[in-house]
C-alpha cells in the first residue's frame, strides 16, 4: 500500500485519513440536512389547531359542562333544576388508601419517611434557625397531604 502525504494547513494527512475525513463531513452534513428537513415538515403548534375537547375534559365532568357554563354566564333560567341538583350534589371521592393503612405504615416512622422520600434536613439557613415555621403536623385527611 502506498501512503501519500499531503500538507494541508501544516497537518499532513494520508490518503485514507483524507477519505475518512471527507466521509465524516458528508455524513455530518447529511444528518444535519435530514434533521432540518424533518423539523420543517412538521406543522407549527399554531397550525395544528386546538386540541379536541375530549382531550381537555375528563369524561366524569362532561355531563356537568352545560350546567357549569350556565352558572358562569348567570343564566339560571336556562338551567334545569335536575342539572343544578346533580352539579351541586356532593360527589364522594373514592378513598384510595384507608386510615388503617396509614396507621400501620407509620408505625415505623423512619422507614415511612425514607420510603416516601420526605426531606429531613433544612434547605436554608432560615429554616435551620426557625424549624417550627417549616414543620407540618397532620392529624386527619393525610391523603390530601400525600
Amino acid at each position: 500500500m502506498c501512503v501519500i502525504y499531503l500538507s494541508w494547513g501544516g497537518v499532513s494527512l494520508s490518503r485514507s485519513q483524507r477519505v475518512f475525513r471527507n466521509l465524516s463531513l458528508i455524513l455530518l452534513s447529511g444528518s444535519v440536512s435530514l434533521l432540518l428537513w424533518m423539523a420543517l415538515r412538521r406543522p407549527l403548534a399554531s397550525d395544528r389547531g386546538p386540541l379536541p375537547a375530549t382531550d381537555l375534559l375528563p369524561s366524569d365532568y362532561a355531563a356537568d359542562l352545560q350546567a357549569c357554563s350556565a352558572i358562569i354566564r348567570g343564566d339560571m333560567e336556562g338551567l334545569e333544576r335536575e342539572q343544578l341538583s346533580l352539579l351541586l350534589k356532593t360527589k364522594k371521592k373514592q378513598q384510595l388508601l384507608s386510615e388503617e393503612f396509614y396507621h400501620n405504615v407509620t408505625q415505623d416512622c423512619q422507614r415511612y419517611i425514607a420510603d416516601r422520600g420526605f426531606i429531613t434536613i433544612p434547605l436554608s439557613q432560615e429554616e435551620k434557625e426557625f424549624p417550627i415555621a417549616y414543620s407540618m403536623v397532620i392529624h386527619e385527611k393525610i391523603e390530601m397531604f400525600e
